[in-house]
């Protein structure tokens, strides 16, 4: 062995040590995958700074170009249904087999996820009718609202799109779509859930091509749905793989901005679903065998309280901007300020935004709905992400 060689190996290691960055054996992380949780953060700030920037645009005028090294908020979408496929198959890949599952998996996501996304719809519903001249779609009929809380895809009065009353509620529309053909695949076949997912997955993408457009089954069955496939595919490989790369939060938040910024040179805003596509299937899959070694860090404390608000900033959010729109307009805030301070603003605002409505609406509803699983479907579990 020549003498370079234990050099090179003896440099490898003491780089390893003083990075803390390091290969380990699934054994040694934690159950608690945080930078899943990372992620969940990541994606919900990036739709907020793409709302933030386009409401901006509004207020300024289309000569503002927005602030440097953003990212389409389309894509912190896309991040989410991949994690959520990732996550639903991990919850539920412990309990297959257990005699009726399949209705209480759809029951605790319903419960899950409805309630907070109702009072923000009627909130929305609300301002609508208090300051119909703020809101930009603010007609409001009873059929349309009703499609909206039951999340099923219904023209929008005012330019015929299909879109529920409160816009943000587009991606939850596909969310409940797939609880709704994740449960049949666990009733279908709990023996094996990757396989049966990734077949019926691949037949709605398919029929896709063979419904008529403008209607709830073309809407439903776009590609975008497979994002949820390949979070399930990553999920069953994490539970297979056993080697994770340990890093500190800050070499991951690195990682992950490296990626990122690759996006925003290669693939520009606005570029074919399938570009934007694999790049959040890869961010997730890096994300799924990352162990965050220092995750009492403040770095990382900060990223996963985000993270576990990210529904209640994903939904609250646009609510903070316009009220700081208002203001901004109100307070003439062009010429004293410009855009950029607008912006911060505006994320700020979301940021405190989410966390309150996080702590005081999110929190208390997932104590209620541990009660309502025990009381009216007769069964508990914890509360889940």
């Amino acid at each position: 062995m020549s003498i370079s060689q234990p050099l090179r190996t003896s440099f490898v290691h003491t780089l390893s040590y003083v990075l803390n960055i390091r290969l380990v054996d699934a054994a040694e992380s934690n159950s608690k995958i945080f930078s899943i949780q990372f992620l969940r953060a990541f994606a919900a700030i990036l739709v907020v700074f793409q709302h933030s920037i386009h409401e901006v645009n509004e207020l300024y005028g289309n000569g503002y170009s927005g602030v440097p090294f953003v990212v389409d908020g389309t894509f912190g979408v896309e991040i989410f249904f991949v994690i959520s496929g990732f996550i639903m198959h991990a919850l539920a890949k412990p309990k297959l087999g257990k005699r009726g599952y399949w209705w209480k998996f759809l029951c605790e996501r319903a419960i899950r996820i409805a309630p907070l996304y109702w009072i923000a719809t009627t909130l929305f519903i609300v301002a609508a009718i208090l300051f119909p001249s703020q809101i930009t779609h603010s007609t409001i009929v009873p059929a349309h609202a009703l499609a909206s809380y039951l999340f099923i895809p219904y023209a929008r009065p005012s330019d015929g799109e299909l879109s529920p009353i409160l816009a943000l509620g587009w991606s939850l529309n596909y969310e409940m779509f797939f609880y709704v053909m994740f449960s049949l695949c666990i009733w279908i076949n709990t023996k094996s859930i990757t396989l049966s997912c990734a077949i019926v997955f691949v037949i709605i993408a398919i029929l896709h091509n063979f419904t008529p457009p403008n209607t709830v089954s073309h809407y439903l069955s776009k590609s975008i749905v497979l994002l949820f496939m390949a979070g399930i595919v990553i999920s069953y490989l994490h539970q297979i793989l056993r080697l994770r790369l340990s890093v500190p939060s800050w070499a991951f938040i690195a990682i992950i901005a490296a990626m990122v910024t690759v996006k925003q040179i290669f693939v520009p805003v606005g570029a074919p679903l399938l570009q934007d596509s694999v790049l959040a299937i890869a961010i997730v899959a890096v994300a799924a065998f990352t162990f965050i070694n220092d995750s009492d860090s403040r770095t990382a404390r900060l990223a996963t309280t985000t993270g576990d608000a990210s529904y209640s900033l994903y939904l609250f959010h646009i609510f903070a901007i316009n009220l700081v729109i208002v203001a901004a307009k109100h307070f003439h805030l062009l010429e004293l300020t410009g855009p950029y301070p607008v912006f911060g603003l505006c994320v700020i605002a979301s940021l405190v935004a989410g966390h309150l409505a996080f702590r005081y609406i999110e929190t208390p509803i997932i104590s209620w709905s541990v009660t309502m699983r025990k009381s009216v479907f007769g069964f508990i579990s914890k509360p889940q992400p």
